[in-house]
């Protein structure tokens, strides 16, 4: 994951290992919960080395203050035969200024 980060930052770089070759998923993505309000938003990440996802932060991503859920998703064949999700992760937002 990555270090301490701060309500608005943004280009900040995730990083989650999936420890599943993603290369013929269909669609794959990461499933975000927010802290203050709950609401769930989608953040579509690249493929890094066969089983890792990567996503770097936009300017609306991280407006929030407190704990984020983060969970991989994807799924394979077309017509869809196989859906994972990935183990629930956890990152802290801040307050500007926090020590």
């Amino acid at each position: 994951m990555v270090n301490e980060v701060y309500v608005d930052s943004w280009g900040v770089t995730f990083t989650v290992s999936t420890n599943v070759d993603l290369t013929a998923a269909a669609t794959y993505y990461l499933e975000i919960k927010k802290p203050e309000t709950g609401t769930e938003v989608i953040w579509y990440p690249t493929i890094s080395a066969s089983s890792s996802l990567v996503y770097v932060s936009g300017t609306a991503d991280l407006d929030e203050v407190g704990v984020y859920s983060l969970q991989s998703y994807a799924e394979w064949g077309d017509p869809v035969d196989s859906k994972h999700w990935g183990k629930t992760a956890y990152f802290e937002v801040f307050e500007r200024y926090t020590p």
